[in-house]
């Protein structure tokens, strides 16, 4: 997105090629990362231009073929994650993805409002310079990667883990879950976000194995469904519910799996946590921070004012 607008400026483009380049090579940035091209596109679609215009889709199409064709000459092109073939469910069990998918939906609400409401705590302590700020989230930060260090960096080992079979008891899954949970927020407090892609997926691959580990146990609808498949639909629902983007979350982990065999309950359930996060009046996670960096939200400070001694 930066190279996009950088490259209008230096050809003296208009402001409306500047959005254009700006919009369609965040795309393929994307793209790139996740080697998902036609996730990059969708994700400029349905989140950044809102549009379907032939002038937005062309330049995306053509930036995010063009980065991802350089890109798997350079470091090739295989999925970036490994997963073993997983059987379709029933359809008789769409329902209990779309319950699932209901549950994610709080999930990923409470996620949007812990980021803003770290921020907004950080803004109200304005009178605390911001590198010691940054210094004591960062010690809190620590502290929680200390009690598990599984909640470090984007979380790609983690899904990866997850999405291979790999197995966790119920309280580690459910610690590691509450951690990442926090700590993603924390860092958008501190000034330094990792980023919202990665770490969204490990905390929707953690729920899904938490809550497919549970589901196995007590209904019988699931008791032949593998784990996986909870933890591709949380993945997918926890994306739909946090950025409200569905299609371009359903593409970003079917490109990134290989594995189109869980349409049905990735839908499903995606639709359940928009609905659900919608109702409890949270808006998608992009449009809060946009709002924020552009006009900023008048706070107090947590700290009194100082009186001038007579």
């Amino acid at each position: 997105a930066v190279l996009g607008a950088e490259a209008a400026r230096r050809s003296r483009r208009s402001a409306a090629d500047a959005r254009t380049l700006h919009s369609a090579l965040s795309g393929a940035g994307l793209a790139v990362a996740f080697n998902a091209p036609l996730g990059g596109s969708l994700f400029v679609i349905e989140e950044v231009a809102q549009s379907v215009r032939a002038r937005i889709v062309l330049p995306t199409l053509t930036g995010v073929a063009v980065a991802v064709a350089t890109a798997w000459i350079v470091v090739g092109n295989a999925p970036i994650f490994q997963v073993a073939p997983v059987p379709p469910p029933d359809l008789a069990q769409v329902g209990v993805f779309a319950v699932f998918g209901l549950l994610t939906g709080i999930l990923g609400a409470g996620y949007n409002r812990l980021i803003l409401g770290f921020l907004t705590a950080a803004r109200a302590a304005r009178r605390v310079p911001p590198v010691a700020q940054a210094a004591i989230i960062g010690g809190a930060v620590g502290l929680l990667l200390f009690l598990d260090p599984l909640g470090a960096g984007g979380g790609d080992p983690i899904s990866q883990g997850l999405l291979r079979g790999e197995s966790l008891i119920p309280i580690v899954l459910a610690a590691t879950l509450v951690i990442r949970f926090l700590a993603g927020p924390l860092s958008y407090a501190a000034g330094t976000p990792g980023g919202l892609f990665a770490p969204l997926l490990a905390i929707g691959a953690l729920w899904g194995a938490l809550c497919g580990s549970v589901a196995k146990l007590i209904l019988p609808e699931v008791a032949d469904t593998t784990v996986v498949v909870f933890v591709l639909v949380g993945m997918t629902s926890m994306f739909a519910a946090t950025i409200r983007a569905p299609l371009t979350g359903i593409a970003v982990v079917v490109e990134m799996t290989a594995l189109a065999t869980v349409l049905a309950p990735m839908l499903a359930a995606s639709v359940c946590a928009i609905l659900v996060a919608a109702a409890l009046r949270t808006r998608p996670i992009y449009e809060d921070l946009r709002e924020r960096m552009l006009h900023p939200p008048a706070v107090r400070s947590v700290f009194p004012p100082r009186r001038d001694r007579p």
